[in-house]
């Protein structure tokens, strides 16, 4: 039996790598920026690796860019899992600082680009 990849987080790394290697065909060739990396380390992966590999998917899906960096991780996570992904990250976390930061504060535009309702992303900001 094979623990849970939320209990066992130091595989992230080396699973993301190996992910990132079978899309080469598919998504060209990506790699992810530490930010990124540290993100897919803070979450706590409820839907285990196969989790992992679609947010991986969903965010070199979303860009053209060679490098995924930590806005697009954080993305493809709150698109993947709505708005209960932002529970799945750990505390002291910044998704939505640096999904605000992205889209210079405006409520409407991060929404959209979260795939998240404007109205549940004005709650998760007062609450945070």
């Amino acid at each position: 039996e094979v623990p849970p990849l939320r209990e066992r987080p130091e595989d992230v790394r080396a699973l993301a790598g190996h992910f990132l290697d079978d899309m080469v065909r598919d998504a060209g060739r990506r790699t992810l920026t530490e930010d990124a990396m540290l993100c897919l380390l803070a979450y706590t992966w409820p839907g285990n690796v196969r989790e992992l590999l679609n947010v991986l998917r969903a965010a070199a899906a979303q860009t053209s860019a060679s490098t995924l960096d930590r806005v697009d991780v954080q993305r493809a996570l709150v698109r993947l899992g709505g708005a209960g992904a932002l529970d799945g990250l750990q505390p002291g976390s910044d998704v939505l600082a640096a999904a605000l930061d992205a889209h210079r504060g405006n409520l409407s535009a991060t929404a959209r680009a979260l795939g998240i309702a404007r109205s549940t992303l004005r709650d998760r900001v007062r609450g945070a």
